[in-house]
């Protein structure tokens, strides 16, 4: 019998201080969280560098192509500017100011995203990272303060986030639509380390033409954590629920995977696929698959197993995956050598 051979690509978060090596199992760091609600933003970037003829000017990334083109299931002209892609910055003491714009097929301005880093020795974004689609959220050494926004072609908050130090400790907020969704704080200490989540009731709204989403969660403020004690020889971690009770690591990553990440990353992941439905497919690449719905799949199931979160879930999906290949739904094809 043939083997059957999954391959998942995934491009990490990137963070210059790569906290999360040093994390407790089954803690998120800012990177991971917020790939989760604008990793198909990240993924749409990539295709679109990798699909399409690229131009650029002062700071202006053209995309057209040689070849017809869908955009909203509309054949576009040839060597037709398709999107436009604008990225500017403003460096005063102790302040980076971003700004970076998405304008589609149509010449709609979609898409904007807001970066506000304060601390010493700021540079902005690189060609790499601007390729990338990738973006910063961990604070590192030298920065102090980061806020993020995510907002429509009216400037309509979609996803916030406010990241800022106290001392030795982080705390970070993410919002959507405005409405507080989930806070971290990450206290440091001598021999000890807390790394909180809370969640916060919501009644988040968002409409557009043709759309209306509507999430309403009426639980009250509630608070997990995970809680490091280190000596010098030995390291334990705690596990408490919202009434500061021990729990099992499994029931920490299914309260932070199913509520505190997956109810809001559904919700976001409809409000971009709506946002980027007038921009054009970057499906059809195959050399470097990282876009498609299956791509999209096996890159959350990705990011649940590095963080050990709702492991069920990612078990259930491969699973599911074989399942499909074996009944003929999904097809690929193995091109690598045979190891003898």
């Amino acid at each position: 019998m043939g083997k059957i051979i999954l391959f998942i690509f995934c491009f990490l978060p990137f963070s210059p201080v790569a906290r999360a090596e040093s994390l407790p199992q089954g803690v998120l760091d800012l990177d991971s969280l917020m790939f989760e609600f604008r990793g198909q933003l990240e993924r749409k970037i990539q295709g679109l560098f990798e699909n399409y003829i690229v131009s650029t000017n002062q700071g202006r990334t053209l995309f057209s192509s040689n070849g017809h083109a869908l955009c909203a299931k509309q054949t576009m002209p040839l060597l037709r500017t398709l999107v436009t892609y604008d990225y500017n910055y403003e460096l005063k003491k102790g302040e980076l100011i971003e700004r970076l714009r998405y304008t589609d097929c149509f010449g709609a301005t979609d898409i904007n995203e807001l970066i506000i880093t304060k601390g010493n020795n700021l540079r902005p974004l690189n060609q790499a990272e601007l390729r990338s689609g990738r973006r910063n959220f961990e604070l590192a050494d030298n920065e102090s303060e980061r806020r993020y926004l995510l907002s429509n072609s009216k400037n309509e908050e979609l996803i916030s986030l406010l990241a800022y130090r106290e001392g030795n400790n982080l705390r970070a907020s993410v919002r959507l639509r405005g409405a507080r969704f989930l806070d971290m704080v990450r206290v440091l200490e001598e021999g000890r380390e807390r790394y909180s989540y809370t969640l916060s009731g919501h009644d988040i709204e968002y409409k557009v033409a043709y759309s209306h989403w509507r999430s309403q969660m009426g639980m009250a403020t509630t608070t997990y954590s995970a809680l490091r004690l280190k000596s010098e020889d030995h390291e334990i971690v705690h596990y408490l629920d919202a009434n500061n009770q021990p729990i099992s690591l499994q029931e920490f990553q299914e309260w932070l995977g199913r509520h505190a990440i997956e109810s809001g990353f559904q919700m976001v992941g409809q409000w971009l696929s709506y946002h980027l439905y007038t921009f054009p497919s970057t499906d059809f690449s195959r050399s470097n698959v990282q876009k498609n719905r299956l791509l999209e799949e096996f890159n959350l199931a990705y990011i649940q197993l590095l963080n050990n979160t709702d492991l069920n879930l990612v078990t259930n999906f491969i699973r599911a995956i074989i399942d499909a290949i074996g009944q003929g739904l999904i097809r690929f094809e193995d091109h690598r050598p045979k190891v003898e």
